[in-house]
């Protein structure tokens, strides 16, 4: 069963693009897939002692305050989804909220990969779990790095580098976007060869492994959907690495990249984004919530 809910803008709240305010660059169509009756990963206690219901609160609200500088529109597919985390959803202005009953996590991920399928071919979808804290400057960055793809990914054949040979230009890869940055990719066994790009605000670095939480194009994901759905079955993200992500050779996979430093982090200990200090923006997303009454 699914329940659409949607709320119209209150004075004084901020109106996303698409219902009256300005707005530019890319499209962002937000697929958040939240769940607040679940334990948390391996029984693990979560950052900052945060319930489950207060880290989605949290993780939501980072990104909702992010995206308002870009043109967008975000679901909300809620799985079992408590009496107060659906009034927590539906008291923002023009987010729907879809409340199924799906009763996996497997299950609640085809939903939202089965709906990111349907989207047009130029948004960029972003499939986000409910476990992300977004940084402000979020999507700024990302859609000022899609903008400038051209020029930032432009990788071309010299006698000193003879990698795009087998390659090709990077500028003509499909790409994709995991916007954390995880810490393991800086252990010594771990440690791989990729590109780094730099568009004058970020660096970005291709990696090859992701949860499910990542963007791309509707077109992109179209493209890759039989790699995707697959990886589904078991939520299996390292099906992604093994048949969707290309390395310094790949031609026909996708180009994902990640921000360096991170933009989001995963609200899990242990895989944490390193080098930026969240506590500091935690602290700041809480107290904005208690403003305007939502924690």
């Amino acid at each position: 069963m699914t329940e659409a809910v949607n709320r119209p803008a209150s004075p004084g709240e901020p109106v996303p693009p698409g219902g009256g305010a300005a707005s530019h660059g890319p499209e962002f169509i937000v697929l958040f897939r939240a769940c607040d009756r679940v334990a948390s990963v391996h029984g693990d206690e979560r950052p900052f002692g945060l319930s489950k219901l207060q880290l989605i609160k949290a993780s939501f609200h980072s990104l909702y305050r992010s995206i308002q500088v870009c043109p967008h529109r975000i679901v909300v597919i809620g799985d079992h989804l408590s009496q107060a985390a659906c009034d927590f959803f539906s008291s923002y202005p023009r987010v729907e909220l879809r409340r199924e009953m799906l009763g996996s996590a497997e299950k609640s991920l085809s939903a939202q990969v089965a709906l990111a399928m349907e989207q047009p071919d130029h948004a960029w979808v972003y499939l986000c779990e409910d476990d992300y804290l977004h940084q402000p400057q979020t999507f700024e960055r990302i859609a000022h790095l899609i903008a400038h793809r051209a020029r930032v990914l432009d990788t071309r054949a010299t006698r000193r580098n003879l990698f795009p040979v087998m390659s090709g230009s990077h500028a003509d890869m499909p790409l994709m976007i995991f916007p954390p940055d995880y810490p393991d990719r800086y252990q010594p066994r771990y440690r791989y060869p990729s590109y780094i790009f730099e568009d004058g605000m970020q660096h970005w670095r291709q990696v090859r492994h992701t949860t499910h939480t990542f963007m791309a194009r509707g077109d992109t994901l179209r493209r890759f959907a039989r790699e995707i759905r697959d990886s589904v079955i078991g939520c299996n993200d390292g099906l992604l690495y093994k048949r969707l992500y290309g390395g310094l050779f790949a031609r026909d996979r996708a180009l994902c990249l990640s921000p360096v430093p991170a933009l989001t982090t995963h609200l899990t200990d242990g895989v944490m984004s390193p080098v930026v200090d969240w506590e500091p923006l935690m602290s700041d997303t809480i107290a904005d919530l208690k403003a305007c009454g939502r924690w």
